[in-house]
């Protein structure tokens, strides 16, 4: 019967505002966030949907399968001795920030949970290596896929699996078109740095997908 959340990462810094507090959802003041082109990695917003994943970056590992692809597994130092390491700017943006604004129609004001004022916004440089790459080497005709007018039933969507996980052990995930991943200007990446450090881990650490312009 221990609380799911007592070992989450604390954030103490009143500069972010606490949304919720258990998952943890937090966006710093405007005037801090305004201070900076990158935005540092404690005051970069935070959106959490369940407990923390405490996972041990030299105990981490990438599991790649599916159709088209040969099933393979990467340990962290893998990815970073075999496929090119790139470093790209990218600003993440919550779909519901501004949601506090829903209180304020006239008489059709909506409470829906985390309440973002206009801060759930942030900016990073994230470092890793491309999915496109990854899969290329699991055997996907990438430049094929990429160049098809339409889309290739069997190869649909890259789906992602995270670690972290509700208390009765399902894990929380999310896809993207086929196409975005396998574009060579899509930057779609698996990413192990937030601006030069370790990925915190209530930022998706050791390693967590990216890919900008796309919700989720």
């Amino acid at each position: 019967f221990n609380n799911a959340y007592d070992d989450d990462p604390v954030r103490p810094d009143r500069d972010l505002l606490h949304t919720t507090e258990r998952p943890f959802c937090g966006e710093p003041l405007l005037s801090r966030l305004a201070e900076s082109f990158y935005t540092p990695n404690d005051l970069h917003y935070v959106r959490l949907h369940m407990p923390v994943a405490d996972v041990d970056a030299k105990e981490w590992e990438l599991t790649v399968t599916g159709e088209g692809v040969k099933t393979r597994k990467f340990t962290l130092g893998e990815l970073k001795k075999r496929f090119s390491n790139h470093t790209i700017a990218c600003t993440l943006q919550c779909a519901g920030n501004r949601r506090q604004d829903f209180q304020d129609l006239e008489g059709k004001g909506v409470f829906i949970s985390p309440q973002w004022r206009v801060a759930a916004i942030s900016n990073a440089q994230y470092t890793g290596v491309y999915v496109r790459d990854v899969l290329e080497f699991c055997g996907l005709d990438v430049k094929d896929l990429h160049e098809r007018e339409f889309p290739n039933p069997k190869a649909r969507h890259v789906q992602y699996e995270g670690a972290d996980e509700t208390e009765d052990g399902m894990n929380y995930g999310v896809s993207v078109p086929i196409e975005k991943a396998v574009d060579p200007r899509g930057d779609c990446m698996i990413v192990w740095e937030m601006n030069g450090k370790p990925l915190p881990l209530d930022h998706g650490g050791p390693v967590r997908s990216l890919t900008p312009g796309h919700v989720g």
